[in-house]
């Protein structure tokens, strides 16, 4: 994965490696250089979480440390901490978050939240986005939940889009250091 510099946001399987020398599966369309920082870690992705109920639980990951193209799709919530996606850095790697997608989502009962972060451990070394490419759309936080929406942390670009939350308490955050956030088209029941 190239977390920053010459084609971030790509990712590559790969096909071997001899010490630290590592070959990959396909070229990257636009290949790394110098100023790149790649990082290589287990491949947890590709996956589809659809239709499900979830009750009574503290977070809903639907992407935790390393998730790559996870779509969180038509999914209810009830009594539950938060929608979380999170990507973060351990004491010996980088668990990006990249393109995890959330489609008409609803939030029941409570204070269940709806968060995008990104933790580093040590920013000054490593002052750049672990959690990228986050789409929020058309989620529901209904009048019995008065959980938020918040974006922050080592993140970049987020799009967060035909929301609604219901409950007055409801509000939609992007914290300073979050990066290339769109917030359109959102309803809170304040406004």
């Amino acid at each position: 994965m190239i977390q920053d510099g010459r084609g971030a946001g790509q990712y590559r399987n790969v096909a071997a490696n001899h010490g630290r020398q590592w070959t990959v599966d396909r070229p990257f369309d636009c290949p790394p250089d110098e100023t790149s920082l790649v990082t290589i870690v287990p491949m947890n992705g590709r996956v589809l979480v659809i239709g499900n109920r979830f009750e009574d639980a503290n977070w809903v990951n639907a992407s935790y440390g390393t998730a790559i193209d996870v779509v969180f799709t038509g999914n209810q919530l009830y009594r539950c901490a938060s929608l979380l996606n999170y990507g973060c850095q351990t004491d010996k790697a980088f668990q990006p978050s990249w393109y995890v997608q959330y489609f008409d989502n609803e939030l029941h009962e409570g204070l269940s939240s709806i968060e995008t972060t990104g933790s580093i451990r040590r920013p000054r070394d490593f002052p750049c986005p672990i959690t990228r490419c986050t789409v929020h759309r058309r989620a529901i936080s209904h009048d019995d939940n008065s959980g938020s929406i918040t974006v922050g942390g080592a993140t970049r670009d987020v799009i967060v889009e035909g929301c609604q939350l219901r409950h007055p308490a409801g509000m939609i955050q992007s914290k300073p250091e979050a990066q290339g956030v769109l917030l359109r088209n959102n309803t809170t029941a304040h406004e």
